[in-house]
């Protein structure tokens, strides 16, 4: 599996990745919080389908994943790494961590001084994993 997306940093220190990905491929990998999801009945379910099925007046909120990139010591050294390199604008090789999670950045800059956008540079991230191979599936929550 696959996820790309521009990597920024969210109300100060948290680290995202943020892009698109279709609803199936999100709902394989994320499980939702039990505390606060509740499990829809069947004639919900086939309503929600139907209303989907016609394509009108779609819009998704934003889902967030949450994944912990230190489950042990040992991937301390990789995720400050991978955390300084994004503050500092740099590109980062592919870094591996528990259970076959990679990930990758690549760095793209504006074009010419009178560029318009706020940042000097952005971040392509790239993050990858393989679903067989004892990856948890994330946190999902939609905001």
């Amino acid at each position: 599996m696959k996820l790309k997306g521009i990597l920024d940093f969210s109300l100060g220190n948290f680290l995202c990745l943020r892009g698109f990905a279709p609803m199936g491929v999100l709902q394989d990998i994320s499980k939702p919080d039990e505390n606060i999801q509740r499990v829809p009945k069947n004639e919900r379910l086939k309503e929600i389908g139907e209303f989907l099925k016609k394509g009108e007046f779609i819009f998704f909120p934003e889902m967030i994943l949450c994944a912990s990139l230190n489950e042990s010591d040992k991937d301390t050294d990789a995720v400050t790494t991978f955390y300084e390199n994004v503050k500092s604008g740099k590109a980062s090789k592919v870094i591996r961590f528990a259970k076959g999670l990679r990930l990758s950045s690549v760095v793209g800059h504006s074009r010419q001084s009178s560029d318009i956008r706020a940042v000097k540079f952005f971040q392509v991230g790239t993050l990858q994993f393989d679903t067989n191979k004892g990856m948890e599936k994330f946190r999902g929550q939609y905001t």
